[in-house]
């Protein structure tokens, strides 16, 4: 969360200094960045992506596409975002049963596969038509409560989950998904309460402006 808050507070900085760049100059340096994150990944490091220059990463390649005007179609997203996902999956079986220690490295977000499904995935989403994109915004409305709970719980979260798919991957995939629902549930809840609160509060800062106006 301190990384996203940066990122916000620098952004109007970040974009005046996107927009100056060349364009070759702008995909220098992305190129450096994700050969860094590659780098790190394959280095094994414990916070690889998971850090300042991992999400900005992500931050400076959706503004060179933005700036740029770089789109993907549809059905080219989705094909890259499924085969990327199949081969992610593909490599956390290998490492089950293989190498054990890959599993969690796997998750990082500065593996090359993570980085192209989270951009594909944008443009999937941007491509659908509005009414769908609101069911499916406000669906995902609350998504950050999934990193916020599950991140909150720690490793022996983490460890349980892991526990349960070497027993049965079929109850691995069910609680996965439960703990994705119910994540949602709860985000969704906090954010109608947090509305309704607002409301009310906004509703007496009225009514009392208006006794006074009066």
């Amino acid at each position: 969360m301190t990384y996203y808050m940066i990122i916000f507070l620098l952004s109007p900085i970040l974009n005046r200094g996107c927009e100056s760049l060349s364009k070759n100059g702008f995909l220098l340096i992305i190129s450096l960045l994700v050969l860094y994150q590659t780098i790190s990944f394959i280095r094994i490091e414990p916070s690889g992506g998971c850090n300042f220059p991992g999400l900005l990463t992500i931050f400076l390649m959706g503004r060179y596409f933005r700036i740029h005007k770089i789109e993907i179609e549809r059905k080219k997203a989705l094909t890259i975002f499924l085969s990327c996902w199949a081969g992610l999956i593909g490599l956390l079986f290998l490492s089950a049963h293989c190498f054990r220690k890959w599993v969690f490295i796997l998750l990082n977000y500065n593996t090359p596969l993570l980085m192209s499904m989270s951009v594909t995935l944008f443009y999937f989403v941007k491509s659908l038509k509005p009414r769908y994109s609101l069911k499916v915004n406000e669906l995902l409305r609350p998504v950050l409560f999934i990193y916020l709970i599950t991140d909150g719980l720690f490793m022996p979260f983490y460890e349980w989950v892991a526990s349960v798919f070497e027993v049965n991957v079929l109850y691995g995939v069910l609680l996965y998904v439960a703990v994705v629902v119910v994540c949602l549930l709860t985000g969704h809840a906090v954010i109608r309460l947090s509305e309704c609160i607002l409301s009310k509060i906004n509703t007496h800062k009225f009514e009392d402006y208006s006794i006074f106006v009066k």
